[in-house]
Order: C-alpha cells, then structure tokens, then sequence
C-alpha cells in the first residue's frame, strides 16, 4: 500500500514564534506515523523575496552602487507563492497541510480545490488568525477550533 503524502506549508513567522513549535510537531508527528512529508517554507521564501534587491546601474557620491528592493509588497507575496505550485506538481500531495494560512489567498485555496488536492486549515491562534479571511472564505467547510463555521468579516 502506498505512503500518504502530506505537503505541510510553514507557517509566515518564524522559529520564534508558537506556530513554528506547530508546524514542527505535525510534521515529526506524521513522520512518525509513516507519511511521507514534504515541507513548504513560505516564511524562508517570503524573507528572501523581501530582502531580494536589484542594482540601479547608479553610484552613491563614494561610489557605491546603489540599489533598490527588486519586489514589492505585493510582488513578494507572489513571487514566494510560485513555488507552492511547483511543489504541489511535483510532490503531487493526498493532502496539503496549512499551518495558519494568514498569507494564502482565496484563489489559491480555489485553484488546489480545483485540481483536487484535499486542504486542512490548522488554525491555531487568535480569531484573526482562524476568521476565514481572503484564505479560507474558498474553503465551504472552514470550521473554528471550536467546531462552528467560520465567517468573514
């Protein structure tokens, strides 16, 4: 019989935060149980996109170049995004493991719902965190840590 295949998605902050100490037992949990687990690092990849900085071919009055962030805001959110598609293609995951998914949008909940990979939204922290914001609200089973819908606001 074949391994279930688990794609667990890292959590935005990191390794200070409670979420990580999440993210960290859901993965060696399900080790242990046999799965196989793939990890997608959203925090490393959104850190680096921020920090990515491109050179403006122009010269500080020392004669050092200067630069400027290569992504904006926005641009950072999509560009560490991609490679979830990438990993979803490769791995082809039975389930995709969300740990807090502050920083998935709602079309791309659709576009794996689309494609049949089965989601789960572990919410762990405050209500802003679980309320089904942009993420969840293309989630038709989203529930609370208490077992109620969740609602958008």
């Amino acid at each position: 019989m074949p391994k279930m295949r688990v794609l667990i998605v890292h959590p935005l902050l990191g390794p200070d935060f409670s979420v990580h100490d999440v993210f960290t037992g859901w993965y060696e949990a399900l080790k242990e149980l046999g799965v196989e687990v793939a990890p997608f690092n959203l925090n490393d990849r959104l850190v680096a996109f921020a920090n990515a900085l491109a050179d403006t071919h122009q010269y500080d009055e020392t004669g050092h170049p200067i630069v400027k962030n290569m992504f904006t805001e926005e641009g950072v959110f999509y560009a560490a995004m991609e490679g979830l598609s990438h990993a979803l293609l490769t791995f082809w995951p039975d389930v995709v493991l969300c740990v807090s998914g502050f920083f998935l949008n709602a079309g791309t909940m659709q576009l794996m719902r689309m494609r049949n990979f089965k989601i789960v939204m572990l919410c762990t922290t405050t209500r802003s965190t679980w309320a089904c914001s942009a993420s969840t609200s293309a989630l038709s089973t989203c529930r609370t840590p208490t077992g109620r819908p969740c609602t958008t606001r």
